[in-house]
């Protein structure tokens, strides 16, 4: 299997995805409520600072998917590698 192709299927992101891999943004799932949570807190601090949108907090957060991304695929090819299978 395909590492990205694991990982974009969990997070919703294909129009086809593998199967037996989950969507862990669909409604209801913890990582959708999660992610309405910083949605949320975003908007709340963009309307404290009178901004639409912030580049401090793009960047963080942006950052932040982006280290959890990278921590995925780890993960994901660890485990692999584990169990003796091709990535």
């Amino acid at each position: 299997m395909d590492a990205e192709k694991v990982y974009l299927s969990m997070l919703g992101e294909l129009t086809e995805p593998m199967p037996g891999v989950g969507n862990a943004f669909a409604p209801g799932q913890p990582c959708e409520k999660l992610y309405q949570k910083i949605y949320e807190a975003k908007c709340r601090l963009c309307d404290r600072l009178g901004e639409e949108e912030n580049d401090d907090l793009e960047a963080i957060l942006d950052s932040f998917f982006e280290i959890n991304r990278q921590m995925c695929l780890r993960m994901y090819r660890l485990g692999c590698l584990r169990h003796g299978q091709k990535t």
